[in-house]
């Protein structure tokens, strides 16, 4: 099952064509999102809030979380795998043959015992690239569904929900140094 799930996704990341709606990830998503709040226009018709878009809000987002992970959870690894940004051409054929997979969740944590997860970092109201639907569908399958957060308090809930010990979640002894 998890290889035909794989095979799906790889067809999705060498084929160009349209992509069929069996390639839909059933990653979790933890994050409720709310949509934007109606207010009164000037008009009188209710509208959506209108804000300017925040092109770094998904890396403050990331940033934040791999800092509280740090902090709290020193046993783990959590890195970054850079894919995506603007390349020319050659550059973006050179990082695929190089191993380079679309999709590829924003962050990796490695647990105590060699356990694996993984978090896709969205803003409020992003959502999923083909990509990522596409991997998101393979992780499933291979038994380590991504996470899908989209602040501190969706991967507090992650990390609660996959058992990795925090020293939020640790009750304070006499000899604990940690000042929270």
């Amino acid at each position: 099952m998890a290889a035909q799930k794989c095979s799906r996704a790889a067809r999705y990341l060498n084929s160009a064509g349209p992509r069929s709606a069996d390639m839909l990830a059933s990653g979790i998503r933890i994050s409720n999102s709310a949509p934007l709040p109606a207010v009164q226009g000037v008009s009188g018709d209710l509208e959506r809030a209108q804000r300017p878009r925040d092109l770094n809000r998904e890396a403050r987002n990331q940033v934040s979380i791999v800092e509280w992970i740090r902090v709290v959870a020193p046993d783990v690894l959590v890195f970054h795998v850079p894919n995506g940004g603007l390349r020319s051409k050659a550059e973006a054929a050179r990082m695929r043959w190089t191993g380079v997979v679309a999709g590829i969740p924003d962050l990796i944590v490695v647990a105590p015992g060699g356990r694996a997860f993984f978090l896709e970092v969205k803003a409020l109201g992003a959502s999923l690239s083909e990509a990522q639907r596409a991997i998101h569908e393979c992780l499933v399958a291979l038994g380590t569904p991504p996470v899908i957060v989209c602040s501190i308090d969706d991967a507090r809930r992650a990390f609660a929900a996959w058992g990795i010990d925090t020293r939020e979640a640790r009750p304070r002894g006499r000899n604990d140094d940690v000042p929270f």
